[in-house]
């Protein structure tokens, strides 16, 4: 019932990119499954690379939590 998505935002994406993970979210919104997506970006960053179809899915009921410690790299 759980997805993770790890670097989110990683590259800028274009339009015809985003399409299959905006159906993802889509999909496992619909079923109210959960879903967690992680990223490096800010959250306005974020947002901008997402767009505003999948911000607004994953604005409802969801949070964003920014954990800012150090890089291990």
């Amino acid at each position: 019932r759980l997805l993770v998505i790890d670097e989110v935002g990683a590259n800028t994406a274009k339009e015809w990119e985003m399409r299959p993970l905006f159906q993802l979210l889509n999909h496992r919104y619909n079923d109210k499954k959960d879903t967690v997506l992680i990223s490096n970006c800010e959250a306005k960053e974020l947002f901008e690379v997402l767009g505003p179809k999948i911000k607004s899915r994953m604005s409802e009921g969801g949070a964003i939590y920014n954990c800012g410690w150090p890089t291990f790299r």
